[in-house]
């Protein structure tokens, strides 16, 4: 049995408390951008002309250099941005045909950072990826899924602390966490290592991989050029608010295309061992 088919037919088995808006039948994108634009100002155009699609089963990275339109890209895929042209669809269904619940029960999106005005402690902020199925039975009890959930992220320890309270990165964790228990199959993440430790963004990378290999469909957005190279399926290369690049890590991690697109010249060697790209600048030795 084919892993599309797979995933549909786990969606299909699945009720209650994890029943996905969306059935995405074989061959269909969890999401897709069709020739998607986003201007401001007058006309500026943050996203320009992009095609892009996350298919289930496979983990998706979006780098570029700042101001490429990477967040812009992000906030019209999971609709909290309407696009000024063309269209996102999920599961080939327009976005805007979705409620708010529904569109919490298909994806799930991990912020660059989570404010929050209120005490909240970690147990009850994990607790909020459970609000889009309230008073629905399920395979597990919220309380499996929550325990669960901070025990993936390292964050069990922190259950009672309040979240305020806690370190940059401990909060990051706690975010994913929240995102995980949403459960959703379609999972967004925003430069979630940025506040991590070397130990925790490996965990973090591993997790979206894990959730991709069992059949969710997972956009990054990166700025390490290494992690994407060793962890996604497919990787796209944004500059000035347009694609420019979109494949496998060894056909868009080439030197020529990263020194470009960075403006900063690069080396790209594989790694001693296993193959892996690793994506070196060049420094000069003064």
């Amino acid at each position: 049995m084919s892993l599309l088919v797979g995933v549909r037919n786990r969606f299909t088995a699945m009720t209650g408390r994890d029943c996905p808006a969306v059935e995405i039948a074989p061959g269909t994108a969890a999401i897709a951008a069709r020739d998607v634009t986003y201007a401001v100002d007058g006309g500026t155009k943050l996203v320009d002309g992009i095609s892009l699609e996350v298919h289930p089963g496979e983990l998706v990275a979006v780098l570029g250099p700042n101001g490429a339109g990477k967040s812009t890209l992000l906030g019209l895929l999971t609709g909290d941005l309407h696009p000024t042209g063309g269209e996102v669809l999920v599961g080939g269904r327009p976005i805007g045909e979705l409620g708010a619940r529904d569109l919490a029960r298909h994806r799930a999106v991990m912020p660059q950072s989570t404010a929050l005005a209120f005490p909240f402690t970690v147990d009850e902020v994990v607790r909020m990826g459970r609000a889009p199925y309230p008073g629905m039975p399920g395979d597990e009890s919220d309380d499996e899924i929550v325990a669960r959930c901070l025990a993936e992220t390292d964050t069990a320890h922190l259950a009672e602390r309040v979240f305020p309270s806690l370190s940059g990165g401990e909060q990051a964790r706690v975010t994913l966490a929240r995102v995980l228990a949403q459960r959703a199959p379609l999972l967004f993440l925003d430069e979630p290592t940025a506040a991590l430790d070397l130990r925790h963004t490996e965990d973090v990378l591993r997790l979206a991989r894990a959730r991709a290999r069992r059949g969710d469909a997972v956009l990054v957005v990166l700025h390490d050029l290494n992690l994407a190279a060793a962890y996604a399926d497919r990787i796209a290369l944004l500059a000035r608010g347009r694609l420019v690049a979109c494949g496998a890590p060894e056909q868009v991690c080439t030197a020529p295309t990263l020194s470009e697109l960075y403006g900063h010249p690069v080396d790209v060697l594989p790694r001693p061992g296993t193959g892996e790209l690793l994506v070196l600048p060049r420094r000069d030795a003064g």
